[in-house]
């Protein structure tokens, strides 16, 4: 956690009150007052990935939905290249709209040409 520079795998909320960063059970908040809250979570006492593990496991012998499924990981992950996309084509307040069933942008082709990259040679994906 570095103050105003975003946390590594987390991510930062700003309001009207200030900024607060969330990075699995650390938080850092300018004023410090906005983290200080009787519903903030405690810290791990497990290794971070425990927890999903023993999900996991728990979940091939019983056949139920993981809590982190590969449904929500897929969408998260998505939402992060966006992110990442949106930043890189840098249309400051112009929309960018994004169609979720074709994953395509449907109004910006620089972006959509983002959504891919030139594979190596033997690692190609099918057409």
């Amino acid at each position: 956690m570095d103050g105003n520079k975003s946390p590594g795998l987390g991510c930062q909320f700003h309001c009207e009150q200030g900024m607060v960063e969330v990075n699995r059970d650390r938080i850092w908040a300018e004023p410090q007052s906005l983290a200080d809250r009787p519903d903030r979570p405690d810290k791990l006492t497990v290794p971070e990935n425990e927890p999903h593990i023993r999900n996991w496991i728990e979940c091939i012998r019983s056949r139920e939905t993981a809590n982190a499924d590969i449904g929500f990981a897929q969408r998260s992950s998505s939402l992060c290249y966006l992110v990442n996309i949106a930043r890189e084509v840098g249309k400051v307040g112009e929309p960018l709209k994004w169609n979720d069933k074709k994953e395509k942008f449907t109004n910006c082709d620089e972006g959509n040409a983002l959504l891919s990259r030139p594979r190596r040679p033997g690692w190609e994906l099918p057409a």
